[in-house]
């Protein structure tokens, strides 16, 4: 019995290890969606196939997506620099608790006197994400207003922290 087992431990383990020289199957052909230019090969020669839908996504992207205001989903939401001139102009929070099936919404305007130039805003999540989104509905970086809606997840709440920079 056990040169019976001795043997056919012996023949599996010759056939595990025989190499079959089969050709390896063939990567799948990219396809180009319709509209898109492709780049002559001597332009693409150095980049890699990542490069090169990388760089056909970012063309495409750019062509076909309107202007959207500055949003950040489940996140807080950082716009513009903060520089060394500029001066911190405001800094508050803001939470809700949740409400059974209920999105909570709050806009949170900031004026600022006539030669105020707003330069940054930081929204963040003070705590855990909650899913809440915060979003510039109102103003701009280089005016002296701005208001930041606060949106909370269906059924949950939301706890933020906002600074407003300016000089």
């Amino acid at each position: 019995m056990k040169s019976f087992l001795l043997v056919a431990l012996l023949a599996v383990a010759a056939a595990a290890s025989v190499i079959t020289n089969e050709a390896p199957e063939e990567p799948e052909v990219l396809e180009i969606p319709e509209g898109l230019e492709v780049a002559d090969v001597d332009e693409v020669a150095g980049l890699s196939e990542l490069a090169v839908i990388t760089t056909m996504v970012k063309v495409a992207d750019e062509a076909e997506i309107p202007w959207q205001p500055s949003f950040a989903p489940r996140r807080g939401l950082s716009v513009g620099n903060i520089g060394s001139a500029d001066r911190l102009m405001s800094r508050t929070t803001h939470s809700r608790m949740a409400v059974a099936n209920q999105i909570l919404t709050q806009d949170v305007t900031y004026r600022g006197s006539a030669s105020t130039i707003i330069t940054a805003i930081r929204v963040q999540v003070i705590g855990s994400s909650q899913g809440a989104t915060a979003s510039v509905v109102d103003g701009a970086l280089g005016r002296n207003f701005i208001t930041i809606r606060l949106q909370s997840a269906r059924g949950r709440g939301y706890n933020y922290a906002i600074e407003i920079w300016g000089r």
